[in-house]
């Protein structure tokens, strides 16, 4: 492994593969330049996703290495992702511009998993600009992708981690807990703030898909939250109300108790655009 002596890796490689400038890296090169790599600077992330079809037979014969180079490669891309969106140099059409290039690179070596990654990187970027129209349809379409697809189900709020790039894809399991639980957060995140038709029925869709993998005292709460947010205040209060005696009756020492109240209090108090809450966390459950 390369040391530096003295100097950032990444300084040093960046020097290196200057000299590559119109020539082609051999294997060893690009092997040894991948494998000494930690995620900057921009200028060698860039190299190796231009060379990434020839880095990756580079590294054929060392999975473990593959894996890694590609988790290096993954979160640089995150972190590069939010140095542009909160850059205070670029203007916000120069932001836009220096994505749709991050974007492309990214689909050089994710493949099927960038276009996740990318909604992930455009929400957050419509958000600081606060670009409410293309915010909300890029969160439908995440609600529809990847929380209402019944073939993304198990890596709903997790991802398959790769150990060894050249061992079978991981399959994971789903975890009933953690996807009624993000189901939930959506319904009501979406009837938050002037919910479309759209909004209103993915929210409901959710909702049955959440109740299909757990009932629970958590579940209840969020659909009267998600109601109350809708219009149904009255139902959804008397719900909820009913829902808090319940569980100071049968679940005092629930800790989800001091939410659903706190919940309520807020309804009773005729709070505007109420908010969700975490469920504790517990043990995953599978299904």
């Amino acid at each position: 492994m390369l040391n530096g002596e003295n100097q950032p890796v990444g300084t040093v490689l960046e020097a290196y593969i200057a000299q590559f400038s119109g020539k082609t890296p051999t294997t060893e090169q690009l092997f040894f330049i991948a494998t000494n790599f930690s995620g900057e600077p921009r200028k060698v992330y860039d190299f190796l996703i231009t060379n990434y079809k020839a880095t990756e037979r580079a590294l054929k014969s060392d999975g473990l290495a593959g894996a890694g180079v590609d988790g290096i490669l993954e979160r640089s891309s995150k972190s590069f992702g939010n140095q542009i969106i909160k850059s205070k140099e670029l203007s916000v059409q120069e932001k836009q511009s220096a994505l749709n290039d991050l974007y492309g690179t990214m689909r050089a070596f994710l493949n099927q998993r960038a276009d996740k990654k990318i909604t992930d990187l455009q929400l957050l970027f419509y958000k600081s600009v606060n670009d409410s129209v293309s915010y909300k349809k890029t969160e439908q379409k995440y609600v529809k992708d990847y929380l209402l697809s019944e073939d993304k189900t198990s890596t709903i709020g997790r991802e398959p981690i790769i150990l060894d790039k050249n061992a079978p894809y991981p399959v994971l399991t789903i975890d009933s807990s953690t996807v009624n639980s993000w189901c939930m957060y959506y319904a009501v995140k979406l009837t938050q703030k002037s919910p479309d038709k759209n909004d209103k029925q993915l929210a409901k869709e959710l909702v049955k898909k959440a109740e299909r993998y757990e009932q629970s005292n958590y579940t209840e709460s969020m659909k009267n939250i998600m109601q109350y947010n809708l219009g149904e205040e009255k139902k959804a209060t008397k719900a909820q109300e009913l829902l808090v005696k319940t569980m100071q009756e049968k679940t005092p020492a629930d800790k989800l108790l001091a939410s659903v109240e706190k919940a309520l209090q807020q309804m009773k108090d005729g709070q505007k655009h109420i908010n969700g809450f975490s469920k504790p966390m517990t043990p995953p459950k599978k299904h």
